[in-house]
């Protein structure tokens, strides 16, 4: 929660989903609130919530959900829909401003009670009002993304086409707002290697009261980013994992492992919805990294969650669990403690025992993860009702925001080829507001422009020259070829032409994007009235087809992309 009076965005992916345990946990929301004297007025059943502002106190803020009254006998109007909002809005109450409450739940209200109750036809005259008004891009975006983010935490039935639209409308005002973009590849990668780093040092080192504190305290983190950059789980649900989570089954080929996530089987409702899974198999590695830190933390007393708050609290004396024991459940671990313990690892491992600063804009959050295990299950080929199974989702329609995250993976992809080539060191890395000398990997720098000459060097009409002799041409492109180089000089001298490749694939990749999701929500439609194997093949060709156009803008950068301390993005501006 921010300890000012701005009003914060939203991201158009909710960091929790409504289910049926949500009305208990949104009255224990309230009740801890009223002892905290926070909650001045209110019980879950009554339309006026009043709450004391956190930061001027006497002032007082008015949560009214009166107007939904209006839409209850609305023919077809999504059911219970005022508990599910009053739920959303306590989930806010524990994570937000009490302002940033109140002005997205207005938002909500308002647009609930103007389309009916989400009818796709008013949604369209709604969002045509807004378009013809005079109020700033901005203020239609955050007002779109509060209303994106309930309808993803609410998971309501036949909403998908008022999500589409929404989407459809929010891409036309522009992507980014709401869309938790992903930190650069740079800082996603540092914080893997920084992490496995730490642990693997502990693993060296003689047990101690302070090894111990340690492990304790940051294995959470370590098992929430192996676990959560595989399977598309919110923060929420990693939290509320039970302790005794884990199974294996015995087969012929050996065991096979198992873990068990904190959601509801629901029954289908509908054609449209998807019966999501609680039991995914996970490898081995991970089973025995979860088995390890229970029987590690079995010792400071049963707790419901996997994680142990427990044991965070017995170990390390910092204020904030002492400052936190007298308010919290010890049994349970939660959202708040997940965003505290990242924060405390960047703060005190990575910053203050690795010396590699980083801007809050580059660091990762609990949501982070989600968005990167959906990308990775897309690019993998998994159809899209498959994808929704694994990540909890009722409805296909609610992960397509997270296609917008393939643009800003192909330059993940880049690191990852880059890392192939060579075992970054501390030493190589830069803090974030220090200018140095660019680092080139040696394996880039004898494809790019060794600073042997080749035997042979022939000189290309547009950029760079060839090596071969015999012009085994690997592509049509020489850019792409393993034969093609270029000098410093003339790489300083062209820059616009290196532009204009990377631009081109943009664009290309862009477009492939749309005909996917094009097909992947005509695969669902196949896939929700009978199987149609075109689509399947379709699917495929296309995922194909994209991988090989990030392949391509992958090894033009890496080749080139490094020099001058920058790597170009899809703004042509982000810096290492």
């Amino acid at each position: 929660m921010k300890e000012n009076n701005a009003v914060e965005e939203l991201n158009l992916a909710a960091d929790s989903s409504f289910n049926l345990d949500g009305i208990i946990y949104a009255k224990k929301v309230l009740n801890r609130l009223r002892k905290e004297k926070s909650l001045i007025q209110g019980e879950f059943d009554e339309d006026l919530w009043i709450v004391e502002h956190e930061f001027n106190k006497g002032n007082y803020i008015h949560l009214n959900f009166e107007k939904l009254n209006s839409i209850i006998f609305i023919k077809n109007s999504p059911k219970h829909l005022k508990k599910v909002i009053k739920c959303w809005t306590t989930y806010l109450l524990d994570n937000y401003s009490y302002r940033t409450v109140q002005a997205t739940l207005n938002h909500v209200i308002k647009f609930t009670v103007e389309t009916s109750g989400y009818k796709a036809d008013k949604v369209v005259e709604f969002l045509n009002k807004i378009d013809d008004s005079d109020r700033e891009n901005s203020t239609k975006k955050t007002f779109l993304t509060a209303v994106y983010n309930f309808l993803d935490y609410s998971e309501l039935m036949n909403v998908e086409d008022v999500m589409a639209i929404l989407q459809k409308y929010q891409s036309k005002l522009g992507q980014r707002s709401g869309v938790r973009m992903l930190p650069p590849p740079f800082w996603i990668f540092e914080f893997d290697r920084i992490l496995n780093e730490f642990f693997n040092k502990l693993d060296t080192l003689e047990p101690s009261e302070e090894i111990s504190r340690l492990r304790c305290l940051y294995s959470p983190i370590r098992l929430w980013w192996n676990l959560t950059t595989i399977i598309p789980i919110r923060p929420s649900e990693f939290c509320l994992i039970e302790r005794n989570c884990l199974s294996f089954t015995e087969t012929i080929e050996g065991k096979l492992y198992y873990i068990k996530l904190p959601r509801k089987k629901l029954k289908k409702v509908n054609k449209k919805s998807i019966q999501i899974m609680d039991q995914i198999m996970i490898s081995p590695e991970i089973y025995y990294e979860i088995n390890n830190y229970i029987n590690f933390t079995n010792q400071y007393g049963e707790t419901k969650t996997l994680i142990s708050y427990k044991s965070l609290a017995a170990l390390d004396k910092n204020y904030h669990w002492q400052r936190n024991n007298q308010k919290k459940n010890l049994n349970y671990f939660s959202n708040q403690t997940l965003y505290h313990l990242l924060n405390r690892f960047y703060n005190e491992i990575v910053e203050q025992k690795y010396n590699v600063l980083v801007k809050k804009e580059n660091r990762l959050t609990p949501i982070h993860t989600r968005h990167i295990a959906f990308v990775n299950l897309m690019l993998q080929g998994i159809p899209p009702i498959e994808r929704a199974r694994l990540g909890g989702h009722q409805t296909i329609t609610a992960q397509f925001h997270y296609s917008y995250h393939i643009e800003q993976w192909v330059d993940t992809e880049v690191f990852k080829l880059m890392i192939q080539y060579q075992n970054w060191g501390v030493e190589n890395r830069v803090q974030e507001d220090q200018k140095s000398p660019v680092f080139i990997p040696e394996k880039i720098k004898e494809k790019a422009y060794s600073a042997i000459s080749p035997s042979f060097k022939m000189k290309l009409k547009e950029v760079g020259y060839c090596t071969d002799r015999l012009q085994r041409c690997q592509s049509k492109e020489c850019i792409l070829c393993d034969y093609w180089g270029i000098s410093p000089d003339e790489l300083e001298e062209k820059p616009d032409v290196i532009v204009k490749k990377l631009f081109d694939r943009q664009t290309e990749i862009k477009e492939v994007v749309s005909v996917l999701e094009n097909i992947e929500r005509q695969l669902l439609t196949n896939e929700l009235s009978g199987y149609d194997p075109s689509f399947q093949i379709k699917h495929m060709t296309t995922i194909n087809r994209l991988n090989a156009k990030i392949k391509q803008i992958s090894m033009i950068q890496a080749k080139v992309g490094m020099l001058g301390g920058k790597i170009t993005s899809w703004d042509n501006e982000e810096e290492i």
